[in-house]
């Protein structure tokens, strides 16, 4: 299964799961980590090829990214 056919499916099963706002913060933050993937050309690989390393890689990117804007 591909990344894309994954997300896909995950959220087809969180939109009935959650109530819309939660939904609409889901669904943003995975085109967040889908925007990630693609920029590390990793979005073409089969869902299996994220690990436990390719994500803790993707949050250090976001805490570098919040430490970077926060006002000194």
């Amino acid at each position: 299964m591909s990344i894309d056919e994954a997300f896909k499916f995950g959220l087809s099963m969180k939109e009935h799961m959650m109530n819309k706002n939660s939904y609409v913060q889901y669904k943003s933050r995975i085109g967040l980590f889908e925007k990630w993937l693609r920029e590390e050309k990793l979005f073409d690989k089969p869902i299996t090829s994220i690990t436990k390393k390719t994500v803790n890689q993707y949050l250090n990117t976001i805490v570098k990214k919040n430490q970077c804007q926060k006002p000194k």
